[in-house]
Order: structure tokens, then C-alpha cells, then sequence
């Protein structure tokens, strides 16, 4: 089975994800908003400045095409103004490390991000331009609100978007944790390293360790795609945290002194999903084959947990798209039963 069709395939799991979450919060939730208050908060939301779309020249943003694809962190260089006023014709943008400019012509173009939101643009098709959307702006909005609601009641949240100083706050907990191990763990002989996305601790041999490493570059840029994000984009907590041993008994040992859990002697690697969004994934090689198909799917979990909410998706879903990811990066291996039932309990 190809890469693009698996991941065609598992955008229509998330597309069940999002529809069968949403059910079950209408099924558990009152109605609420009356005709009489979305018709106030509309006309809020008309009388709220619009943003000027040809104010955006020498801004950086993402641009979001209709063939799904995005052009993320590009810089907008000029814009061709339509009829209406502040509407956009096409716009030219730049990247960095790309030598020529890209002309995107309105037509092309799906939303378009600014400092992390959407402007909420659409396609005049009478004009033959993007223009700002009052309607898709609330729906939106009041979309974003339900679901808040919604969240709160299951004591859950959407993730605020992280600026570079939270990247690094979060980067200096990690490096603390890093520490923290190599101080519980004085015996092993721990090596370093670091990659876009990931801080890979481990005693395994470095030429083990450059497979593993292209498995989870392969799966988040992946993942990335079926969740509809750039792979430019930054899902993690400053970096996601993989640990992993050589053998099964310093794993254990790592478990129980410095996660404190006394329950990982079934499995080969668990994934540590914290409130704060932090994740670390922790597994011992050992002589099996299928440690790249664990690595892959728990470190799946890991950022699905990342993914917009902290709500917890339906164990089946988690779990299917887990397995999904990991039978399509490593070819050829199955994850044993007994290690998803230990991995459940984390």
C-alpha cells in the first residue's frame, strides 16, 4: 500500500474521530443557544473590525491550499488587489532557503493563517478574489465556543498555541528531566541526541539509533499530513522525549526510579502523556524486531495527544491510527497484544 493513499486513508479515520467525538458531546450536552442569542452574537461579529487582507504584505503566514496542501512561514511579498476593496486578486510569497517567489492566485487558495488564526477568507467567485467571510467567522467563533463548553465539562481544554519563549521553557524542563535520569542512572552510559522534534536519550549504538530517528521523522511528517498540519509546524511541547535501552531490565528500572511506575514489566515501550502537553516516550530494544513498530505507535498517541485538545480520543480510534502509523512506516512487523494492554494503563 502507497504512503499518499495510506494517508488518505487515515484522514478519513480522523474524519470519524472528529464526527463521532462530536456526537457524543451533542448527545451529553443541553441545547442551549437560542435563536434570539446567536442572532445578537452574529450581528457582534458584524459590527467587530475585519482584518485588511492587503495589509498583510511583509507579514509571515500560512497559506492553505485546496489540494490540502500548506505553504507554512511564508512571507508575503506582494498583493495583487481585487474589486472589492482589501480583497486579494493573488499574493507572492517567499521562503526561506527557496530562491524563487511563489505566486498563488485566489482561486488556489483554501484560509489563510496569521500568527496562528484564521482570517477566514473565501473565494468571491463572482469577483474572482478572497475576501474576508463574515459568516464563516462566526460560525467559527461560535463553533469554538460550544466546544469550549463542551470541553469544560469533561474537565478538558483546547492546547493554547506556544511562542518561542514556551518552546524554550519547555526545553529547559526536558534538559532538567535529562538530568534527572542520567543522575537515577549513573550505570548507563547515555547519549544524546537531538533532532527538529525529538531529544532522543538512549545507550543504543549510533547506527541503530539513525533508523529509528528517520522512522519518527517519517511518521510525524505523516501524521502532519492526514491532521491537515504544515510539517513545519512545531505540534510538541518544546520537543517530544524518547528514552530508549537496550535491554528490558534498565528500561523497568528507568520506569519505576524515574517515572514512578511499578506497571510497564509487560510492555516494550509506553508513551507518558502529561497535562501540561508534555510527552515522553520510554522502550527497551531488546532482541525483538518490532521495537520501530512500537516506537511509531505509541509515539502516534503521543501526538494525537497534541492534537488541538487534551480530550482523549476513543481508545479504538487512538489505537487503530497508532497501528495504522506504525504498519505503514515499518514494513513487515505486528505490535503483540501484550504490550497494548500494559501500554493502555499509562
Amino acid at each position: 500500500m502507497s504512503v499518499n493513499r495510506s494517508t488518505r486513508q487515515l484522514r478519513f479515520l480522523i474524519a470519524i474521530l472528529v464526527a463521532s467525538s462530536l456526537l457524543a458531546w451533542a448527545n451529553e450536552s443541553r441545547a442551549t443557544t437560542g435563536a434570539q442569542e446567536k442572532q445578537q452574537k452574529s450581528e457582534k461579529q458584524k459590527s467587530e473590525p475585519l482584518p485588511k487582507l492587503t495589509e498583510l504584505v511583509g507579514k509571515v503566514v500560512d497559506v492553505h491550499l485546496n489540494n490540502n496542501s500548506i505553504v507554512a512561514n511564508a512571507k508575503v511579498i506582494a498583493i495583487s488587489e481585487g474589486k472589492p476593496e482589501h480583497s486579494i486578486k493573488s499574493l507572492k510569497i517567499s521562503k526561506q532557503n527557496v530562491k524563487r517567489p511563489t505566486q498563488f492566485i485566489a482561486s488556489k487558495v483554501s484560509e489563510i493563517y496569521f500568527n496562528g488564526a484564521p482570517l477566514d477568507v473565501t473565494f468571491d467567485r463572482k469577483n474572482r478574489c478572497l475576501v474576508h467571510s463574515v459568516e464563516k467567522r462566526i460560525d467559527r467563533v461560535e463553533h469554538r465556543r460550544e466546544v469550549e463548553k463542551r470541553l469544560a465539562q469533561l474537565r478538558r481544554k483546547y492546547w493554547e498555541p506556544l511562542t518561542e519563549s514556551d518552546h524554550e521553557r519547555f526545553m529547559v524542563k526536558h534538559r532538567k528531566f535529562i538530568e534527572k535520569a542520567k543522575t537515577k542512572m549513573p550505570r548507563i552510559k547515555f547519549r544524546l541526541v537531538e533532532t527538529q522534534y525529538f531529544l532522543f536519550l538512549t545507550d543504543l549504538h549510533p547506527s541503530e539509533v539513525d533508523g529509528y530517528i528517520v522512522y519518527l521523522d517519517l511518521m510525524y511528517t505523516e501524521l502532519c499530513k492526514a491532521f491537515g498540519l504544515s510539517p513545519e509546524k512545531n505540534i510538541w511541547c518544546g520537543k517530544c522525549v524518547v528514552v530508549a535501552f537496550k535491554s528490558r531490565e534498565d528500561f523497568i528500572e528507568f520506569e519505576a526510579n524515574v517515572m514512578s511506575n511499578a506497571n510497564a514489566a509487560g510492555a516494550q515501550g509506553l508513551c507518558h502523556q502529561s497535562r501540561d502537553g508534555t510527552v515522553i516516550f520510554s522502550g527497551y530494544k531488546g532482541d525483538t524486531k518490532v521495537f520501530g513498530s512500537v516506537l511509531v505507535h505509541e509515539t502516534t498517541h503521543g501526538f494525537v495527544h497534541r492534537y488541538m485538545t487534551s480530550a482523549r480520543a476513543p481508545s479504538w480510534l487512538n489505537e487503530g491510527m497508532s497501528d495504522w502509523m506504525a504498519n505503514m512506516i515499518v514494513k513487515g512487523t505486528k505490535i503483540p497484544n501484550r504490550q497494548k494492554r500494559v501500554a493502555a494503563l499509562v
